[in-house]
């Protein structure tokens, strides 16, 4: 007989391991992000400002944290257990850390790794989506010169900037590159250094919402999401768009 559950949390399947993690870090602020400015992967490519290069060093602070909280009493060689509490509960150290190749994802990248002990390896599936000639642009700019195609590309998944991506071709793109890095680490964390809109989709999937999702999502420069993945599909979304003081 099958009795429900004690609460409106619908209990998980059988679970066969620990679950993987997957922080998902936005790079810190640019020149372009104080601007308001589109900033994808075919445009100019900015650096770190002063404010972005503070953002990453905030991040590197509480992910180097992870390794202190961690519960007492682990045996020597076990995969660490999570402190249940804190702004990432159930979150462990990081044991691998990804970036985008765009310059700003491998300046926070590399700060964060100076922090953490570890070697960023860059992955083009995470870069920010192509915004064609709306790149540089501010969004006042680009609703001033392509009224009508901005319209288009806010109401449907598989419209286009001028030149650039399609958030569904783009999304597919994210989602495999997330399926990938989980399967391959079960039971660790992984800290990915990627933009807003990759941050968006990996939010959208995890909550199995709609295309409308994506532009419900704040991802502020330098924030930190985390959702939690069993191998029997289990999915938790554990912190969303959490600022490090």
């Amino acid at each position: 007989m099958t009795h429900p559950p004690d609460s409106a949390r619908a209990p998980r399947p059988a679970d066969p391991g620990a679950p993987a993690v997957l922080l998902v870090v936005r790079h810190g602020r640019t020149p372009l992000t104080a601007q308001g400015a589109f900033s994808g992967s075919g445009g100019a490519d900015p650096e770190l400002s002063d404010d972005g290069r503070a953002d990453a060093a905030r991040v590197a602070g509480l992910l180097a944290g992870l390794v202190a909280g961690l519960v007492a009493g682990q045996v020597a060689g076990q995969v660490p257990a999570a402190s249940p509490s804190g702004p990432l509960p159930d979150v462990g150290r990081v044991d691998h850390l990804v970036c985008s190749p765009l310059a700003r994802t491998r300046q926070t990248a590399r700060i964060i790794g100076d922090r953490l002990g570890l070697q960023p390896v860059a992955d083009p599936a995470w870069q920010e989506i192509g915004f064609g000639a709306w790149d540089g642009l501010r969004y006042d700019e680009v609703a001033a010169r392509w009224p009508r195609e901005l319209l288009a590309w806010q109401g449907s998944a598989t419209v286009a900037p001028p030149g650039g991506e399609s958030l569904a071709a783009f999304a597919e793109q994210v989602r495999a590159a997330r399926s990938r890095l989980v399967a391959a680490h079960p039971g660790r964390t992984v800290a990915v250094v990627t933009h807003a809109t990759p941050a968006r989709v990996v939010l959208q999937e995890a909550l199995d919402a709609g295309d409308a999702a994506l532009w419900r999502t704040r991802v502020s420069p330098g924030s930190v999401t985390a959702v939690r993945y069993w191998r029997d599909g289990g999915v938790e979304v554990v912190a969303v768009n959490h600022l490090p003081a």
